[in-house]
């Protein structure tokens, strides 16, 4: 996506949403010296590994862009910290656990997915107060930088 913004010449403001590898944030700061960029993750790719997967109900962390191995979850959350990540994105899909068991009945019997992510928002934005981000800085990856990025763009 940003190699194709580049070669297209895309003078906008372009967004990654639910960036979900460390690799990724990694190649949207290096594209901010040459273009206006951003990126965003979401709750559960702060707090889910692929190891909360391995239990019967695990089919329940079935998201797209899929939850990440452990490694990968706590890079996430030390590329936040230093300030690489623009801001949390919430992406509440509150499927019913029968929609994410595989079904004949729907296309290629696929599997539904989302996650449920409204119920704890308020007790993730604690756990980052918790984890010592202060609360000027989780207003501003949860408020303050995607107004000043939208404001940009309607100005």
């Amino acid at each position: 996506m940003i190699k194709f913004a580049g070669t297209a010449g895309f003078r906008g403001h372009l967004h990654i949403c639910h960036t979900s590898t460390p690799e990724a944030v990694e190649l949207v700061n290096d594209a901010k010296r040459y273009m206006r960029i951003s990126c965003g993750v979401t709750p559960h790719h702060l707090t889910l590994s692929t190891e909360d997967m391995d239990f019967p109900d695990g089919i329940k962390y079935k998201v797209n862009p899929p939850i990440r191995d452990r490694q990968s979850m706590i890079k996430l959350n030390e590329l936040l910290r230093e300030g690489k990540i623009d801001w949390i994105e919430t992406d509440h899909a509150p499927h019913m656990p029968v929609e994410k068991s595989y079904s004949a009945g729907r296309p290629g019997g696929s599997y539904m997915s989302g996650i449920r992510s409204l119920e704890g928002y308020a007790l993730f934005l604690e756990s980052l107060v918790g984890d010592g981000i202060p609360p000027e800085r989780i207003g501003e990856l949860t408020y303050t930088n995607i107004k000043d990025v939208f404001t940009k763009i309607v100005e």
